[in-house]
């Protein structure tokens, strides 16, 4: 696993700084939970929310996808000459 805000060799990333604005009460969850000893900043939860949050959108695609293709592959396949359900394989619609 990565940890944010360095990459797999153990060097740090090239930060960009980034203007936010969260609600009152968000902000005060997140520094809760640096004052609570959970991680060394605020920026620190916001890198590591950011992370997970497109990890999981990443593996949320890949799933779809997967869905997609297997729904295509347990189509009904139609002979395109006698409209009669075949073994001839229809061209993939994207």
């Amino acid at each position: 696993m990565l940890v944010p805000g360095y990459n797999g060799s153990g060097r740090p990333w090239e930060m960009k700084t980034m203007q936010i604005e969260l609600p009152e009460k968000l902000q005060g969850e997140l520094s809760a939970l640096v004052q609570n000893g959970w991680f060394r900043s605020e920026d620190e939860v916001v890198r590591v929310a950011v992370t997970e949050f497109l990890r999981r959108a990443r593996v949320d695609l890949v799933e779809k996808q997967q869905r997609e293709d297997i729904a295509w592959a347990v189509r009904p396949r139609l002979n395109e000459s006698s409209g009669q359900a075949g073994t001839q394989e229809a061209s993939r619609q994207p």
